[in-house]
């Protein structure tokens, strides 16, 4: 899985449903439990048992905007896990069941926070796939749109603390993006703010405690602080063992962290758990061995450099994956040839 570090790609929104026609509080039995267990699922890579567990929530309460919504972002997960636009269509038309029915929720009763806060929630993931075909025109406009009806949705009700998740993500990566904006007048910073609202979300949210795990992780890995990363890939995975989305995590901070054992160890785990997969493209193991690769250079031991490169040379990749993985097969290229000549060198 390809860290892409913006809002669109790293973060989740995982929600739930509303009661029939009232637009109001999700908090009922059994919604609650049957959304609750459907996120420890998705965060197990057991995305079957998640969709399967979310279809019993359409099944019932088919006039709800959760029931399409959390589908929609358990396939986005399974996607970003397996580097695989696969199920893009059932996505999209996910998202598009999802604002239909908020419409109507919303035309029943205006004043509905949920309402907004489902159709804030479905922009945002319009944008993600947006820029995942690199309509980043697209893509800004979905997240406006997203960020607009997300605010409405706290102003109509402050006790949807999960929709501080949403905002605190855009309002961080809108910011780090535009940092060489920010002497502009109308050009705001509102990175710190953005980290606020996320632990927010990790504080009082109610759906949003993984995925806000997540993003804060991440957003702490591109502010170089490691350690704080990896507390939090750690929590994660105490809830969670074995969770690709925190293992990543965990072998991206150590290695930046330049803890080269606990990085291999970790992407040596992460890539064993791939290779179990029925289905595998063999992209998260191209990236798995460059990194391991690296780690390996750092440590100068670098015939197994030249054999890490090897083995992220000979996957069996389809024409497309190739083609999405020219720049890390050409880095293990390069990488492979200047350890063979080290080797060469030393003996």
């Amino acid at each position: 899985m390809k860290h892409i570090p913006h809002f669109f790609l790293i973060s989740v929104l995982l929600l739930t449903a509303i009661r029939p026609l009232s637009g109001q509080s999700p908090l009922f039995h059994p919604v609650d439990s049957l959304l609750l267990a459907s996120i420890h699922q998705t965060y197990s890579q057991q995305f079957d048992n998640a969709q399967q567990t979310v279809q019993q929530v359409r099944r019932e309460y088919p006039a709800q905007p959760a029931g399409p919504l959390f589908l929609a972002m358990t396939l986005q997960m399974k996607m970003l896990d397996q580097e695989s636009d696969i199920e893009t269509a059932r996505f999209i038309a996910c998202l598009d069941t999802t604002i239909q029915l908020a419409r109507i929720c919303l035309n029943q009763n205006p004043e509905s926070g949920w309402a907004r806060f489902y159709l804030g929630t479905a922009a945002f993931y319009q944008a993600y796939s947006a820029s995942r075909d690199g309509d980043w025109l697209d893509a800004y406009h979905y997240a406006r749109r997203g960020q607009n009806q997300l605010k409405k949705a706290i102003k109509a009700d402050s006790s949807i603390t999960d929709a501080y998740f949403g905002l605190g993500n855009f309002y961080f990566w809108k910011s780090r993006k535009t940092r060489f904006l920010n002497w502009l007048p109308f050009v705001s910073n509102d990175e710190e703010q953005g980290m606020v609202f996320i632990k927010r979300a990790l504080k009082d949210g109610h759906f949003t405690h993984f995925s806000a795990l997540n993003a804060l992780a991440w957003n702490y890995i591109e502010l170089k602080n490691y350690p704080a990363a990896l507390r939090l890939a750690e929590i994660g995975l105490e809830h969670v063992p074995d969770s690709r989305f925190f293992l990543w995590i965990q072998a991206e901070a150590a290695r930046m962290k330049q803890d080269w054992e606990m990085a291999a160890t970790v992407y040596q785990k992460i890539m064993g758990s791939y290779h179990q997969l029925v289905v595998n493209n063999h992209y998260n193991e191209a990236v798995c061995y460059l990194r391991l690769a690296e780690i390996s250079w750092a440590q100068q031991e670098y015939e197994t450099v030249w054999h890490y490169c090897e083995r992220g040379l000979q996957l069996p990749l389809a024409p497309d994956i190739a083609h999405r993985l020219q720049g890390n097969q050409k880095e293990l290229i390069q990488l492979q040839a200047a350890a063979l000549e080290k080797f060469h060198s030393i003996h």
